[in-house]
Formats: structure tokens, C-alpha cells, sequence
């Protein structure tokens, strides 16, 4: 095809439709609409339309003019002058389609088409789709346009080629969004329904064996007192072993409810006295006997989740008497601590020690530690421990780590962090 001088006005539009290209960059269907209305006005077409290879089909992507009612129509690749221009990837100009070949002709009545011009779109070389302009007239467009075409056909393919990609890009990114927040939604569904399980467990499992556990209390008591001592025993062994069973409950409890949470402790004044009352009346009678509790603390009040600490410090007692020997003290000392401003809970007891390979798993979920007493759990009392003071900008520590004992450090801020 012969080369011919632009006129110098369509040179300077052709630059002016590069700049508006550029302007578009990023929202693809404005970029195509860009495209489609300039190259009409330039060529002097009744309609124009950019066309996506879609597999085996041309489909109309963006239109103007004349061709408006038509988009998202689809031509077979196989059999038309669009799928021809991009099997070949050269400029292809129909001057007639009743007596062209090349072209599907049912689809040019369709659209009203007599002539046309298609450029292929290429992105890395590789075709992309058509730019293409047409005529309800024979031999409408003349070299000159179709130059214009051809001068078009690389910036165009690159930058739709990139506007495609981004496209795609844009819309996995929705996509995804859209799962993730389908996800969400499952996710709050069944967090719902977890807590309602817990509630159930809560009120229906954890109540009546507090109930049965005060009704044993009350029996041993009034056999204690009819000197049934071995009833009296018996039953209060039976407590124990209900306490042990509420204690599993409880931390599962603490665990599934609570303490997966990021958010602090909700903090209030809480004497501190009745947190120690709370706590030693976990235990029985037995248990609250071998307990010493040291005062070297004249704090009164701490701003704490009364709770949550309770809960903490019933682990650490728990674990206390159990791997210490049958009937030695466990001490519960207080004390103050400057640096930081704190409250200081310190358990000591006169076990055995806990192994060397364990200690750096200690406060983990799951650790479990050998007991020598056979006292079993599902390693969440240390666990729960960290978190409880983690939840209150504190620390929990093992101070101590000895063949005669250990001594385990819970650090309270007395001041809540900012």
C-alpha cells in the first residue's frame, strides 16, 4: 500500500488523540470510548469499534457512532475480516463487502456495513484485538485513513495491551476482595455460633457442677461434723476431683472466648485482697491448707480484669500443688516493684523443677510437663497465663527453676499503658 503525507491537522490530532490515550490510562473502558470516538472524527467514519480476541471469537468491546447498539456482539475468528486481521497481523481494507470474501456478510448486513478498515492491535507482538472503522459506503475510507490506522496500531496495541492487563488485574483484585469478604462474613457466622456453644456450655454444664461441687462442701462439712470422718473423705476427694474438671472447663472456656482476642483487658479498681479470697475459694479445703500467703505488699487496689486474674493465678497455684509433694506448702507472696510501677505475684513451690527442654516452650499451648502425681490437663494453663498478662501490658515469668522448686512471676502494672 502506497505511503501518503498526512495533512498537517490530522498529524497534530493523531497527537492529540496519543495525549488524550494517556490521559485515560488506567480505566479501560474510558481508554477504548477514547479511542473509537477520536479515530471516527479522524477518518470520517459512521462508526468505529475496537474488538477483543475472546478464544475463538471478535467480540465488540467498545463502540461509537452507527455502531453503538451493537456492542458486546460476537464474530467467529474463523470467518470474518476481523479474525483474519489478527491471524495475519497486517492492516486489512474492505472496500466493498458485497464482494469481498474475506468478510462474514451476514454480520455486515446486520450492522449496516459496506466498507471498513481493521488494524490489528498487537501487545509483545501478539495480537490483542482490532481497531477498526466503518462505512455504510462503498470504498468510503481512502489510503490516507487507512495510514492513519497503521500509524495507530503500535501505540494503540501496547497501551490497550497494558490497559487489558490492568484491567484483569483490577478485576482478580475485586474478585478477591469480594472472597475475602464472603470469608469474613463465614468467619462471623461462625464465631456466632461458637459463642453460643460456649454460652450453652457455660450456663448448662459449667452451673450444675458448681452446684454439685457446693452440694459435696456442704455434705463433707456435715459428715465432718457427725464424725464420719472417711464419708467426709471421700467426699471432699470427690470436690477435688469436680474442681479439677471445672478448672479444664474454665481455661477451655478462657481460651475459645477470650483470650484470642488483641484488644486490652478492660481494667477496673479491684481489691486485691478479694482476688486472693476469689482464687483460694477454687480450691478445697485440703488444697487451701498447704497454700501460705505473704503479704510484703501494702497495695490495696490494682486496675485489673478481676477475672481474667483469678484465673491466672488459679493456674499457677493449680500447677503449684500439683507438682509439689503430697502435703509441702506452696507460698502466694505480693510484693511491690518500682521498676516498672507494678504488683508482683510470686508461687513458689518445692517440686522437683521442670525439665530444661521444656522450659522454652513453658508458656506455649499444648506444653504439657511430666507430672509426678499424674495430674492430667491439655497444656493450656501456662498459656493462658501469658495471654491474661499479656491482656493487662504485663508479664508472666518462670524467676526460679531449681531441683528443689520453682517460683513463678506474674509482673501487674499498677498504671494500664497508654
Amino acid at each position: 500500500m502506497n505511503q501518503v503525507a498526512l495533512q498537517p491537522g490530522k498529524l497534530e490530532r493523531i497527537i492529540q488523540m496519543q495525549s488524550l490515550i494517556v490521559q485515560a490510562a488506567f480505566d479501560l473502558d474510558r481508554f477504548m470510548q477514547t479511542v473509537v470516538n477520536n479515530l471516527q472524527d479522524l477518518t470520517g467514519a459512521k462508526g468505529a469499534v475496537v474488538e477483543l480476541v475472546e478464544g475463538d471469537n471478535m467480540v465488540y468491546r467498545s463502540t461509537c457512532g452507527s455502531m453503538n447498539p451493537f456492542v458486546g456482539m460476537h464474530l467467529a475468528r474463523a470467518n470474518s475480516l476481523s479474525g483474519l486481521c489478527v491471524r495475519n497481523v497486517e492492516v486489512l481494507h474492505c472496500i466493498d463487502a458485497q464482494t469481498d470474501p474475506r468478510v462474514d456478510l451476514a454480520a455486515c448486513h446486520r450492522v449496516g456495513v459496506r466498507s471498513m478498515v481493521c488494524t490489528p492491535l498487537l501487545h509483545d507482538r501478539v495480537p490483542v484485538g482490532v481497531l477498526k472503522v466503518m462505512s455504510d459506503k462503498v470504498n468510503a475510507f481512502n489510503d490516507e485513513d487507512v495510514q492513519t490506522l497503521q500509524l495507530m496500531a503500535d501505540v494503540l496495541g501496547a497501551a490497550l495491551g497494558k490497559q487489558i492487563a490492568y484491567d484483569r488485574l483490577n478485576k482478580d483484585r475485586q474478585r478477591l476482595s469480594h472472597q475475602i469478604a464472603r470469608q469474613e462474613q463465614e468467619n462471623r457466622s461462625l464465631l456466632s455460633e461458637r459463642s453460643d456453644m460456649l454460652t450453652v456450655l457455660a450456663h448448662e454444664v459449667r452451673q450444675p457442677l458448681n452446684n454439685a461441687s457446693a452440694a459435696l462442701q456442704s455434705a463433707a462439712h456435715l459428715l465432718a461434723e457427725a464424725n464420719d470422718l472417711s464419708a467426709a473423705q471421700r467426699l471432699s476427694r470427690a470436690r477435688g476431683v469436680m474442681g479439677h474438671v471445672l478448672a479444664n472447663i474454665d481455661n477451655t472456656l478462657a481460651v475459645a472466648a477470650l483470650l484470642t482476642r488483641s484488644t486490652p483487658a478492660e481494667r477496673e479498681d479491684a481489691d486485691v485482697d478479694t482476688l486472693i479470697a476469689l482464687t483460694l475459694g477454687d480450691f478445697t479445703a485440703e488444697e487451701r491448707q498447704r497454700i501460705v500467703c505473704e503479704r510484703l505488699s501494702s497495695t490495696r487496689t490494682v486496675a485489673m480484669d478481676t477475672s481474667l486474674m483469678r484465673l491466672a493465678l488459679r493456674n499457677l497455684l493449680s500447677n503449684a500443688l500439683d507438682f509439689s509433694p503430697p502435703g509441702q506448702p506452696v507460698t502466694l507472696s505480693l510484693s511491690d516493684c518500682d521498676a516498672p510501677l507494678a504488683l508482683i505475684f510470686d508461687v513458689i513451690d518445692h517440686g522437683g523443677g521442670i525439665d530444661q527442654q521444656g522450659v522454652p516452650l513453658l508458656f506455649e499451648k499444648g506444653m504439657q510437663s511430666t507430672n509426678p502425681h499424674n495430674a492430667t490437663g491439655h497444656g493450656l494453663g501456662l498459656y493462658i497465663v501469658r495471654r491474661v498478662m499479656e491482656l493487662h501490658h504485663g508479664m508472666a515469668q518462670l524467676l526460679r527453676n531449681c531441683a528443689d522448686g520453682v517460683t513463678m512471676r506474674l509482673v501487674l502494672p499498677l498504671a494500664p499503658a497508654d
